[in-house]
């Protein structure tokens, strides 16, 4: 085998021999007389697959099988396979499939993996899921952050209203205008930033207390990259569920409840390194020295567009 994984699901822990090649997949546990408990084989298809065909006609000894899809799901299972059953898997998509004795794997169907490979070309850590689920919820609000600036800076508004003024016209334009008034509840209204960053992690607070955690991951990852939207729109399709706006009473009060455990956001200060100049904000920072670079100082994402051109100008204090 080309190398070990370390799998974990629900807190039970398998070593596996790591199966990736064309022979290894082929060969599998067939003519093996036995497995030590708590141990098995972790076939990896490189891709999430439709359809995966398992060839049981030389097993030895039952097995069960999980398949696991490449968000790190287990989307499909079978118990006490033996050597005259017909195995394999046709759904959605997966990319692994784990054997291991039979009677270890039981009721793992929607539950979370992670998958610690070692020896192998390319050393990696598929997971902790709760950090995995974190990092693409990050990433969709940060992306969908940087949309609504591009959104803002194309629009104008009549003289002599603030610009912050003009990026939560368009956050409300976006989303409903109970969940923009919550997020200027939790973190204030001054820092953009800040602001939109808050809403769209509400957003998706929601979407996990409306749908489920592996179906709003699964939706983040699938949907358009920012497109909170069309995240929540899969969601729904993958929790079986008509699209709602997330706007009842009782996901509200539970959203409230979970940003209030989460922690507020807070504008985080910034040095430039070309003048010593300490700012209170990534917003106030861009807007100080837009003009160096030919920028709007109005545009509300300027922060963006100065470390597009600049990235070393500003660090974090």
């Amino acid at each position: 085998m080309t190398g070990q994984a370390i799998v974990t699901i629900d807190n039970k822990i398998w070593t596996c021999e790591y199966a990736s090649t064309s022979a290894e997949l082929i060969a599998g546990l067939s003519n093996v007389a036995s497995i030590a408990p708590m141990t098995g084989i972790l076939f990896d298809m490189d891709s999430d697959q439709s359809s995966i065909p398992i060839n049981t006609s030389k097993m030895l000894f039952n097995i069960d099988i999980a398949f696991i899809n490449s968000l790190g799901v287990v989307v499909a299972g079978l118990l006490d396979v033996s050597s005259s059953d017909v195995a394999g898997y046709s759904g959605s998509g997966a990319r692994y499939f784990m054997e291991v004795n039979a009677g270890e794997l039981d009721n793992v169907v929607g539950e979370q993996v992670s998958i610690q490979l070692s020896g192998t070309d390319t050393d990696t850590d598929t997971g902790n899921t709760v950090l995995s689920q974190a990092i693409v919820g990050v990433m969709a609000v940060s992306v969908f952050a940087q949309a609504l600036g591009m959104l803002a800076a194309t629009t104008t508004m009549p003289a002599g209203i603030p610009a912050v003024d003009k990026g939560i016209r368009d956050l409300r334009q976006t989303f409903s205008a109970d969940l923009v008034n919550l997020a200027i509840k939790n973190v204030g209204r001054d820092d953009i930033l800040v602001l939109a960053e808050e809403v769209g992690s509400l957003y998706i607070n929601r979407m996990r207390k409306q749908y489920g955690d592996w179906q709003t991951t699964s939706a983040l990852a699938s949907a358009p990259p920012g497109d909170l939207r069309a995240a929540n729109e899969i969601a729904a399709t993958l929790a079986g569920q008509k699209v709602t706006e997330l706007s009842t009473p009782e996901v509200k009060e539970k959203a409230v409840e979970a940003g209030k455990k989460k922690g507020k956001r807070v504008a985080k200060p910034v040095k430039d390194t070309k003048t010593g100049i300490e700012y209170p904000s990534k917003s106030k920072a861009g807007m100080a020295v837009a003009a160096e670079y030919g920028l709007n100082p109005n545009n509300t994402f300027i922060w963006y567009d100065i470390i597009k051109k600049d990235p070393k100008r500003f660090i974090n204090i």
